[in-house]
């Protein structure tokens, strides 16, 4: 074999180590992740805490909610993330001294024929009181519906509301041991029963 030819021929021998090198560097990388963005644990509820947050949901009367002020409620509606045409319908609603309305999750329609109340624009904090496994809750009022993800983080939402009514709290996603939603309004805040996805609750609220 010539000398060219010895030079062009590749050492067999550096080939395993490469190889066991890139695999080293991955299974290393991967575990660097999993200490980064570790896997999200479910919600571990026990009974007894279950039964402490049903009893006590079950005796709110009227959950008081903060009232966005005036000179806010511009800035506040252009984060709601609502359509032009529903942006100018809430607009005007909120304009109106007040409007004949029937509050989400009125009895009968007929309970709140000719009542007439102010439409305010209120504030809501929600989190997730565990885990922060990916559970989702929808949160509908005065016909307005707003899906949020929760986190440990507080999260601010506004939705508009009428007098002394209710505001729906759908469960969309559960993350694994049940929606786990802490809601706080302007006084007190209230840890939801726990939920499962498509349940249904109505939190019977005062707008102040």
């Amino acid at each position: 074999m010539d000398e060219d030819a010895k030079r062009v021929q590749p050492k067999k021998g550096h080939l395993f180590p490469l190889v066991a090198g890139v695999i080293l560097m991955v299974a290393l990388g991967g575990f660097g992740l999993t200490r980064l963005y570790p896997p999200s644990v479910p919600d571990h509820v026990s009974q007894s805490e279950a039964k402490e947050r049903s009893e006590a949901f079950a005796k709110i009367k009227s959950f008081p909610v903060s009232i966005v002020p005036q000179e806010k409620t511009v800035a506040t509606l252009a984060n709601m993330g609502l359509k032009p045409p529903e942006l100018e319908a809430l607009s005007q609603a909120l304009a109106q001294p007040s409007a004949k309305t029937t509050p989400v999750g009125s009895p009968s329609p007929a309970a709140a024929v000719g009542s007439e109340q102010k439409v305010s624009l209120v504030e809501l904090v929600l989190w997730d009181t565990h885990a922060p496994d990916g559970d989702m809750v929808r949160i509908t009022s005065a016909g307005y519906a707003r899906d949020v993800l929760l986190s440990k983080i507080p999260t601010v939402i506004h939705v508009p509301g009428i007098g002394a009514g209710v505001i729906q709290v759908t469960g969309l996603k559960d993350g694994g041991g049940g929606i786990t939603l802490g809601i706080k309004g302007s006084q007190q805040s209230v840890l939801m029963p726990i939920m499962s996805e498509g349940q249904s609750l109505s939190l019977p609220v005062n707008f102040q």
